[in-house]
């Protein structure tokens, strides 16, 4: 906004990024967030330890060098990083490592095209490393829209980032300030030399190191293998976010943590309900879902019609300066249900709760294009994707 600010009247000179000082704050900020809740555990009663766990049974551990015993267990030991079985892979940093970096590289490499991949990318292209993207499959961000992952690749190569999707990493070579990432591309093997690689190529299930396996937790493909009340194959014990892994999100495991509480105390027995679980990825624009992408409907059999609109025809957007991207509405036409929506915009992030509500309480686009919304607002796009529907052409931002 700062680089943008003559767009909007306002002179700015000698503009500079203090990388350092960006840490200080995001270390002063998360000290702040952990002290938080460690003063909410504390006002509640609710006893901590900062020590490493080991299961000595199923209701027995040790926590440092104390016992502790528990007659219910809840595991919520979160995820780790992938490691991809890649010669050379050790050089690469991790995402844990990135947010701690004092000074910023020439150029990086990442290895991965999923949310974090795509979020570092945008995050150390703002700050001028030359960025690029090795992906193995076929497109990044392959959980979500199509559309989404086509337009937030172009924008991202129109920001001066490189994406070789369908490329699989072979090697990391060379030498800490001068490395080269070998890859399989659809042109053959290639080298991508840069100061720094990254990897983030997933992440998942942090089982292991603590007793739990050796005590009879199973896992499966994804993370911890649990039934549909969260329970793992070991009764007294439940499961709860990154470790089951069905969504890396950290709603989602507090929403699974207060599931599995209340099945591992009650009787009131509770399934997670997972079909409006919101999501999104910070990129510039960023993105944000809900339901089902258009593949997924169509897959699952459904009448599937397309809404779209753009940013670009958005009053609030056009005077925020923010017109890049759109709004797609996933309809199901038999019984005029939304089934998904999908933004690639400014403030996605907060514009698709509103989607995700109005998928919950089963509002039909005709309700809401019965809704009067505040105009200018970038709430209309939304609406406006689904009303279009209902007027039989594009609405525009206030009607």
């Amino acid at each position: 906004m700062v680089r943008r600010a003559k767009e909007f009247g306002v002179s700015a000179s000698d503009i500079s990024c203090d990388w350092n000082a960006v840490i200080d704050r995001k270390n002063e900020i998360v000290r702040g967030i952990e002290g938080g809740k460690e003063y909410a555990l504390r006002n509640r009663k609710i006893e901590f330890f900062h020590e490493k766990v080991v299961f000595k049974s199923p209701t027995e551990l040790t926590v440092g060098d104390r016992a502790v015993r528990g007659e219910k267990v809840i595991l919520s030991t979160g995820s780790k990083t992938l490691v991809l079985p890649v010669p050379g892979i050790e050089k690469a940093i991790t995402s844990n490592e990135a947010l701690d970096l004092r000074t910023l590289p020439e150029s990086l490499v990442i290895i991965g095209g999923g949310f974090i991949a795509m979020e570092f990318a945008h995050i150390f292209n703002a700050v001028d490393v030359k960025v690029t993207i090795l992906e193995a499959m076929e497109r990044i961000l392959t959980d979500e829209d199509d559309d989404i992952s086509a337009a937030l690749t172009e924008v991202s190569e129109r920001k001066g980032i490189t994406v070789h999707a369908g490329s699989k990493v072979l090697r990391v070579e060379g030498e800490p300030g001068a490395h080269t990432v070998a890859a399989e591309t659809a042109d053959g093997e290639k080298g991508f030399p840069c100061e720094m690689v990254m990897l983030a190529a997933g992440r998942v299930s942090n089982i292991e190191g603590f007793g739990a396996e050796e005590i009879g937790i199973e896992r499966d493909r994804r993370g911890v293998k649990v039934n549909e009340y969260l329970q793992t194959t070991v009764p007294n014990i439940y499961a709860a976010g990154d470790v089951v892994n069905r969504f890396q999100l950290t709603p989602v495991a507090s929403y699974e943590g207060r599931v599995a509480a209340t099945n591992a105390l009650t009787d009131a027995k509770q399934v997670p309900d997972y079909r409006f679980v919101t999501r999104s990825v910070f990129t510039d624009p960023p993105v944000a879902s809900v339901g089902l992408t258009e593949s997924q409907a169509r897959e699952q059999g459904f009448d599937v019609e397309i809404s779209r609109y753009s940013f670009a025809e958005s009053g609030s957007a056009i005077i925020a300066g923010e017109t890049e991207g759109f709004v797609k509405t996933v309809l199901d036409a038999k019984n005029d249900t939304i089934l998904g929506v999908h933004i690639l915009g400014a403030e996605a992030p907060e514009l698709i709760h509103e989607a995700a509500l109005a998928m919950k309480a089963g509002f039909t686009p005709r309700d809401l294009a019965e809704t009067i919304m505040i105009h200018p607002s970038l709430s209309e796009a939304f609406f406006a994707s689904v009303t279009s529907r209902v007027a039989g052409h594009t609405e525009g931002c206030c009607g």
